[in-house]
C-alpha cells in the first residue's frame, strides 16, 4: 500500500511540474487538430463530391465515371488531355475509338492510351477482332 501511495505521488508530483504539462499539452493538441483537420478535409471531399455530382454537368458525369472506375490521378489527368472540349470527357467511357483515334494520332502517348482503353473496356472488346 505503501507503495502504491509513492508511486501514485511520484506521477503527481510529475504531472505537477510546468514542463510536464506544456509537453503534454502541446502534444495533445496537435494530435487533436491533426485529427480535426483529417475529419474535416475527409467530410470535404465527400461534400464536393456530392455537389458535383447534383450539378449534373459533363464535367460531374466524368468525375463519377472516374470515380466508379476507380481510376487513378495519372490516369484522369491523361482522359483529360485526349479531348479538345471538356464537354466530350463522359464519351472517353462509352467509345473506345476515342481513346484509339488518340494513340494513332500521338505515337508517344500510344501505349498509355490504349492501357487506359482496355482498363475502361477490357482487353476483349470488338475493335480488338
Amino acid at each position: 500500500m505503501l507503495a502504491e501511495t509513492n508511486a501514485l505521488r511520484a506521477i503527481s508530483d510529475y504531472m505537477s511540474h510546468p514542463m510536464a504539462m506544456r509537453g503534454g499539452g502541446i502534444m495533445l493538441f496537435a494530435g487533436l487538430s491533426f485529427a480535426a483537420f483529417w475529419v474535416a478535409m475527409h467530410y470535404w471531399e465527400n461534400f464536393r463530391l456530392k455537389a458535383a455530382v447534383a450539378q449534373q454537368t459533363p464535367t460531374a458525369l466524368f468525375q463519377e465515371l472516374c470515380r466508379l472506375h476507380d481510376l487513378t490521378w495519372e490516369q484522369i489527368h491523361f482522359l483529360q488531355t485526349t479531348v479538345q472540349d471538356h464537354h466530350e470527357l463522359p464519351l472517353l467511357f462509352v467509345d473506345p475509338e476515342l481513346l484509339e483515334s488518340f494513340a494513332k494520332t500521338h505515337p508517344a502517348q500510344t501505349i498509355s492510351a490504349l492501357k487506359l482503353r482496355d482498363t475502361l473496356f477490357g482487353a476483349r472488346h470488338p475493335s480488338h477482332a
